[in-house]
C-alpha cells in the first residue's frame, strides 16, 4: 500500500545536517558544506491547510468596500469586524484590518475619547476577539497617562496575560522604563511577562541614555532565575547590548555581553539568532581566525539561521581569502537577494580579489595570471573594471578570447544586441583548455542562441567531444535533445551531467521528465524524490509525481500527491482557480480507484482520505459562476461520484442538484445521467430513473446503439422498470444492454461469457426480488441461453425457474425445471442446498406425483 508522502522531519532533518555540518572540514569542503546548508533550505514544510490566512484578493470586493467606509460609529465598527471575521474564520487579513480602523468616526473619538473607546470594547468583547488593534486605536485616542490610568489598560493586563506583544505596543511612548515597571508592578512577574519587558526596553531604549539601558538590564536579569527566561528575552537584551558593546572604550559592556551570551546559549544552545549576535560580536571583537570559528559554530548549531554567512564572509574576507569569502557571501545573497548589508560586503569582497589578482599579474607578468584575471572577471560580470595587462601579452589568443567575451558580455548585461559573432570568434581564437572551458561555460550558461539551430547542435557537439565530461555541456545538450523530442538521447546526457553534481536540480527535474516521456515511471520517481529532497514544495515536482502515479495505476498514491500540492498553493496564497484545479485532479484520481480498494474494510486509510476530501470540498469558497465552466462542472460530478462510491447516494444527488442539466457541458451530460440514474435507484425513486433515462436513451439507440453510455443508461432503465413491474420493456432494456455488450466483447466469447453470467444473474435475482415471475422466466432463459457451460448457479435458475412456471398455472413446465435442478445438483453437492430442497419438496407436492 503507498502511504501517504510525508515532507521532510524538521527536526531530523536538522540533526542530520548539523552532524554532517560538524564532520566538514570547512577550510577545504567550504562548497559541500554551502550545499549542505541549501539542501536544509529547501526542506521547509508547508504548514497545514487550516493554519493558512486568506489573501486580500480572494475577499469579495464589495465586502473590503463595505469594511473600509469611512466615519464607523463604534457600532458599525462592531458589526463590520464581525462580518469580517466570519468571513475569514481562519485569520484576519491585515490590509482589511488596517483599512477597517482607519475609518472610524475621528469627531466621535475627540469629542468624548474615554466614551468612545469604551463603547467599541464592550462592543468587540462580545465575541471574544483578541483586540490588539482596536485596543492600539484606543490608545492612540487617548493621552497617555488616561490610557494607563484607564479600565482599558488593567482590563489587559487582567484579561490577557499571554498578549504580550500587544501590551509592548500598548506600552510604546512610556516615558521612562522607571514609569513601565511602575505600570507592570500589579503584575506578578511570571515568564509571560518578561518578552514584553524586552519590547519595553527595545522601544523606549533609543531615547535613554546608556546608563539606563544598564540599569534596566540588570534589573530584569536579576529578579528571576535564570532557566525561566524565555528565549524572547535573551534575544532582545543581546540584541540591545550588542550595539552598545562594539565601539572601542566599551569594555564593560563586552564583559556583559559575553557572560549573558554564554548563559543565553547555555539554556538555549541550537537558536540562530543569538548564534549569530555571538558570531558578530566576535568578529568586531576579536581576531579573524576567531571570528571564522565562531561563524562555523554558530552554522553548525543552528543551520536553518543562514545569516551567519555574513559573519563567515567578513571574517574570511578580513583575512585575505577572497575567493572563500565570495562563495559564502553569494550563497546568501541567493537566499536575501535583498539583503543590502550582504550586496554591499560582497562588493568590496570581489573589488579587493580583483585588486589582489592585478597586483599578481604586475609581478609576474606571465599569462597563466593573465588568463586567470580575465576569466574571473568574467565569472563575476565585472566586464567594465579597468585592466592593466601587459603590451607583451595583448597579442596572446587566449587573451584576446577572453577580452572579446567581457565584450559580449557587457552588450548582454547592458541590454544591448549580443554580439554573438564576436563570443564565437573568441571560441575559435582560443587555445588553452582551461580558457576554452570557461568561454564555452560563458557561452552556454547565459543562453546564447544561434539562429540557425543545426549550427548550433554542431558548436555543442564540438565542444562535448572536447569536454565530454563537462557538466555544463552535457546538460545543455540533454536540453537541446529534449526540446528536439529524443528523450532517450536526452536522458543520456543528463544522466552524465548528474555523475557530476548530482544535486543540481533543473538537471534532476529534466531528467524525470524525459523518463517519464519515456515511459519509464519508476525512475522518473527516483528522479522525483531526489528533486524533492532538495525542494520539498517545488510545484512543477509534485505536479509529474502525482501525473506518474496517475500512470503507474497507483491512484491513491497520486491522490496523496494532489492533497500536497493544495497544502503547498495554500500557503503560497494562489488562485482560487488554481486551486480548484488540483481538487478536481485530487478528486479524480480517488474516483479511478479500484472497487476491492474502496470497499476493502481494512483500507481505513481511504475512507479517511475520502472523508477528508469531502470536507475540504464542501468548505472551498465557490465564486457565483463556478457551475457555468467545464471544469466546475466535472469537480462537482467528481465529488458526487465519490460520495456514490462510499455509499452515500443522498449526499450525491444533493450536489448534483447544484447541477443544471440544461447548462451541463455535453461531454458531463451522460455522465451526470449516469450517476443520477444511478443515486434514485439506490434510493428506490425508480420512477425518477425512468423521467430522466427513457426519453435520451430511446433516442440513443437510434444514433449511438453500442456507446458506453447508451448501454450504462440501458441497464438502470431496465433495471427501475423492473421494480416497477413493467415486465416487457424491462425485458426490452436489458436485453439491448446484453446484446450490446456482445458487440462490445466481439470475438472475445469467453470475456463476454464471465460477463453475461454475472449480468443474467443478477437481472434474475432482480426479477426474483420483485415478485415477478413473467420476468424470471425470460431473465432464467436468457441466463441459460447466454451461459452454455454448466455451473453452480444454474441450480438457483432452474429452480426460480421452476417455481415461476408453477406460479403462472403451468406445473408440467415447472416440474421440468426443478427435475433439471435435482439432475444438476449431482454434479455440485453441497452448493445451493436450499434451493435443491426446495425444487425437491415442490415436486413431491405437483400434481404429476413424487419423482420416479
Amino acid at each position: 500500500m503507498i502511504a501517504k508522502p510525508e515532507s521532510p522531519d524538521r527536526a531530523a532533518t536538522l540533526a542530520e545536517t548539523r552532524h554532517q555540518l560538524a564532520e566538514l572540514d570547512w577550510q577545504n569542503d567550504l562548497p559541500q558544506a554551502l550545499s549542505l546548508l541549501d539542501r536544509l533550505r529547501s526542506a521547509d514544510t508547508p504548514p497545514p491547510l487550516e493554519a493558512t490566512t486568506t489573501s486580500s484578493e480572494d475577499i469579495d470586493p464589495d465586502l473590503a468596500q463595505q469594511i473600509s467606509n469611512p466615519c464607523l460609529t463604534p457600532a458599525e465598527l462592531s458589526a463590520r469586524f464581525i462580518k469580517l471575521h466570519d468571513h475569514l474564520p481562519a485569520r484576519f487579513d491585515p490590509v482589511l484590518w488596517n483599512s477597517m480602523l482607519s475609518a472610524v468616526d475621528p469627531a466621535a473619538a475627540e469629542a468624548a475619547p474615554e466614551a468612545w473607546c469604551g463603547a467599541v470594547m464592550e462592543s468587540l468583547q462580545q465575541r471574544h476577539f483578541l483586540p490588539l488593534n482596536v485596543l492600539r486605536l484606543i490608545r492612540d485616542r487617548l493621552p497617555c497617562e488616561a490610557f494607563f490610568a484607564s479600565e482599558h489598560w488593567q482590563q489587559a493586563l487582567q484579561d490577557w496575560p499571554q498578549g504580550n506583544f500587544f501590551q509592548a505596543l500598548l506600552m510604546r511612548g512610556v516615558p521612562s522604563i522607571e514609569t513601565a515597571l511602575t505600570l507592570l508592578r500589579p503584575l506578578d512577574v511570571t515568564t509571560q511577562q518578561f518578552d514584553t519587558l524586552m519590547a519595553l526596553v527595545q522601544q523606549s531604549g533609543q531615547a535613554l541614555q546608556q546608563g539606563e539601558q544598564q540599569q534596566a538590564f540588570d534589573a530584569l536579569i536579576n529578579q528571576v532565575p535564570h532557566e525561566h527566561k524565555p528565549l524572547l528575552f535573551w534575544q532582545r537584551t543581546l540584541k540591545l547590548m550588542f550595539h552598545g558593546c562594539i565601539p572601542a572604550g566599551a569594555e564593560q559592556g563586552r564583559a556583559a555581553f559575553s557572560q549573558i551570551a554564554q548563559m543565553a546559549l547555555h539554556f538555549f544552545p541550537q537558536d540562530g539568532q543569538l548564534w549569530f549576535l555571538r558570531a558578530g560580536f566576535d568578529f568586531h571583537t576579536q581576531p579573524p581566525e576567531v571570528a571564522r570559528a565562531t561563524a562555523i559554530e554558530a552554522l553548525v548549531q543552528a543551520p536553518d539561521y543562514r545569516r551567519s554567512l555574513l559573519w563567515l564572509g567578513r571574517a574570511l574576507l578580513a583575512s585575505d581569502k577572497f575567493e572563500q569569502a565570495t562563495l559564502v557571501l553569494q550563497q546568501l545573497q541567493s537566499w536575501e537577494p535583498l539583503n543590502l548589508e550582504c550586496d554591499t560586503w560582497l562588493a568590496v569582497c570581489q573589488a579587493r580579489e580583483l585588486e589582489q589578482r592585478q597586483q599578481r599579474l604586475a609581478r609576474s607578468g606571465s599569462l597563466e595570471d593573465a588568463c586567470d584575471l580575465l576569466q574571473r572577471l568574467l565569472d563575476l560580470n565585472s566586464f567594465n573594471r579597468p585592466l592593466q595587462i601587459p603590451a607583451a601579452l595583448a597579442e596572446e589568443p587566449d587573451v584576446q578570447a577572453l577580452q572579446w567575451a567581457l565584450q559580449a558580455q557587457q552588450a548582454r548585461v547592458n541590454l544591448e544586441q549580443p554580439d554573438e559573432a564576436l563570443m564565437l570568434q573568441a571560441l575559435d581564437t582560443a587555445k588553452n583548455p582551461t580558457v576554452r572551458l570557461a568561454l564555452w561555460r560563458e557561452y552556454l550558461h547565459y543562453g546564447w542562441t544561434l539562429q540557425d539551430l543545426a549550427e548550433r547542435h554542431k558548436k555543442l557537439f564540438e565542444c562535448y567531444l572536447e569536454f565530454p565530461d563537462s557538466f555544463l555541456i552535457n546538460y545543455h545538450l540533454g536540453m537541446q535533445q529534449q526540446l528536439k523530442g529524443n528523450h532517450n538521447k536526452a536522458v543520456d546526457h543528463f544522466d552524465k551531467a548528474l555523475t557530476v553534481e548530482a544535486d543540481y536540480f533543473d538537471c534532476l527535474f529534466r531528467a524525470a521528465q524525459c523518463r517519464f516521456n519515456l515511459q519509464e515511471y519508476d525512475t522518473a520517481l527516483e528522479r522525483l524524490d531526489s528533486c524533492r529532497q532538495l525542494a520539498a514544495t517545488h510545484l512543477p515536482t509534485l505536479r509529474l509525481m502525482a501525473l506518474t502515479y496517475v500512470r503507474k495505476g497507483e491512484h491513491f498514491a497520486a491522490y496523496w500527491y494532489y492533497q500536497l500540492l493544495i497544502e503547498t498553493q495554500a500557503m503560497s496564497r494562489t488562485t482560487l482557480a488554481d486551486m480548484r484545479g488540483y481538487l478536481l485532479a485530487m478528486v479524480n484520481a480517488l474516483a479511478e480507484l479500484s472497487m476491492e480498494q474502496r470497499h476493502d474494510p481494512e483500507r481505513t486509510d481511504i475512507l479517511e482520505s475520502v472523508q477528508g476530501t469531502m470536507d475540504l470540498f464542501e468548505r472551498w469558497p465557490r465564486p457565483d459562476d463556478f457551475f457555468q465552466h467545464r471544469e466546475g462542472q466535472f469537480c462537482q460530478l467528481c465529488t458526487a461520484e465519490i460520495h456514490d462510491l462510499i455509499n452515500r447516494p443522498a449526499q450525491a444527488l444533493m450536489l448534483l442538484g447544484e447541477l443544471d442539466a440544461a447548462e451541463l457541458h455535453p461531454d458531463w451530460l451522460a455522465r451526470y445521467r449516469r450517476l443520477k440514474g444511478r443515486c434514485n435507484l439506490a434510493l428506490g425513486l425508480y420512477q425518477d430513473v425512468v423521467d430522466l433515462l427513457l426519453a435520451p436513451t430511446t433516442e440513443a439507440l437510434e444514433s449511438a446503439p453500442d456507446a458506453q453510455s447508451t448501454l450504462n443508461q440501458s441497464e438502470l432503465l431496465g433495471d427501475a422498470l423492473l421494480y416497477l413491474g413493467d415486465v416487457e420493456q424491462a425485458h426490452h432494456w436489458q436485453m439491448h444492454a446484453l446484446e450490446a455488450r456482445r458487440r462490445q466483447f466481439g470475438k472475445d466469447t469467453e470475456a463476454f461469457a464471465d460477463w453475461a453470467e454475472s449480468f443474467l444473474g443478477v437481472y434474475l435475482d432482480a426479477a426474483r426480488m420483485a415478485g415477478n415471475s413473467e420476468l424470471v422466466i425470460r431473465a432464467g432463459n436468457a441466463y441459460l441461453e447466454e451461459v452454455r457451460t454448466l455451473g453452480p448457479f444454474h441450480l438457483v435458475v432452474c429452480c426460480e425457474m421452476g417455481k415461476a412456471h408453477m406460479a403462472l398455472d403451468n406445473p408440467e413446465r415447472g416440474e421440468h425445471y426443478h427435475r433439471l435442478c435435482l439432475e444438476y445438483a449431482a454434479y455440485y453437492p453441497g452448493e445451493f442446498e436450499d434451493f435443491v430442497e426446495e425444487s425437491r419438496s415442490l415436486i413431491t407436492e405437483s400434481p404429476k406425483g413424487a419423482l420416479s
